[in-house]
């Protein structure tokens, strides 16, 4: 993704965000109390103080991610649910063809307004941030739409929209 480029997140994707860049300001917090605890109890200083060197490198690497979430931060734009049936919106769940070129593929998938996947989920979750994601974002029911990934092109049809309670019965 471009450092330019807009994140597009709903409500639950902004406040979760912000959640974790309070959460890892914390952690970092944490970890100069910790860091300066290790210089003073081993070796000399911060010289052959292996806890010192550990504690440094963690948050040297907890300083990065934490800034890359505030740029995700500043980059992130609301959207709003349409409510509209004949598209797709945020965490809408869709049944989708998506041809492959050798072989298509039908599945059932949740459209999430949040940057991190869900792995508990028992259907599979796209981001709008992704291809495919932005492909079928606001597109109509029954539209065949396409998503580019490095060389390739990939045709998808929308063949319809699921309500929750019947994907229950798929599973």
């Amino acid at each position: 993704m471009k450092n330019n480029e807009k994140i597009y997140l709903d409500e639950k994707g902004y406040e979760s965000l912000q959640k974790d860049i309070n959460k890892k300001k914390e952690e970092l917090e944490e970890l100069r109390k910790s860091r300066s605890d290790a210089y003073e109890n081993g070796g000399d200083g911060f010289h052959d103080n292996f806890a010192f060197e550990e504690l440094e490198r963690k948050e040297r690497q907890l300083i990065k991610t934490l800034t890359e979430r505030e740029e995700l931060l500043e980059r992130a734009v609301l959207v709003d649910i349409q409510k509209d049936e004949k598209v797709v919106d945020v965490n809408d769940v869709v049944s989708l063809t998506i041809d492959f070129g050798d072989k298509k593929e039908t599945g059932v998938y949740r459209l999430i307004g949040t940057i991190d996947i869900d792995d508990h989920e028992d259907i599979i979750s796209i981001t709008l941030n992704s291809p495919l994601g932005k492909a079928i974002y606001l597109s109509s029911v029954g539209k065949d739409v396409t998503y580019i990934v490095g060389n390739n092109t990939f045709f998808v049809h929308i063949n319809n929209k699921i309500k929750e309670n019947e994907t229950k019965g798929n599973e």
